[in-house]
């Protein structure tokens, strides 16, 4: 499957808006930084591409240029997916560590609130409001 490139730039937006929202400025340049690299492999993959193209125009040898895109194309799709692959499964448990430290049973909640009311009443009984 091939990744275009309009789906790879919607992709890495919405990767960046989800960072944004998680993380701290220093912990998010380092992922702007990789993002930033990628996008700079495919301009240069682009220009790498039309040289070889107008280089085998010249030599009119289309069975070549198109092995030479397919190579191209298949070392792009394979780095940019392994760079992908490491980064999701470092969000992904990111996002368990937010889970995990965030989450609240609903055994916690009343078990709080019933020690949030007792110490109220020993406080009202202190005052003799009760």
């Amino acid at each position: 499957m091939k990744l275009s490139l309009s789906a790879l730039e919607i992709f890495l937006k919405k990767q960046c808006d989800a960072l944004r929202t998680s993380m701290d400025a220093a912990e998010y340049k380092d992922y702007i930084i990789a993002m930033i690299f990628i996008k700079w492999a495919n301009d240069n993959f682009v220009l790498q591409q039309k040289k070889y193209a107008e280089k085998l125009r010249k030599e009119d040898s289309e069975s070549a240029r198109k092995l030479i895109l397919d190579i191209g194309y298949q070392r792009l799709y394979s780095t940019i997916q392994e760079y992908l692959d490491a980064h999701i499964r470092k969000l992904q448990g990111k996002i368990e560590e937010i889970y995990d430290k965030y989450t609240v049973t609903l055994g916690s909640m009343i078990d709080e609130r019933d020690k949030a009311v007792n110490e109220l009443d020993s406080f009202l009984k202190q005052m003799n409001y009760l």
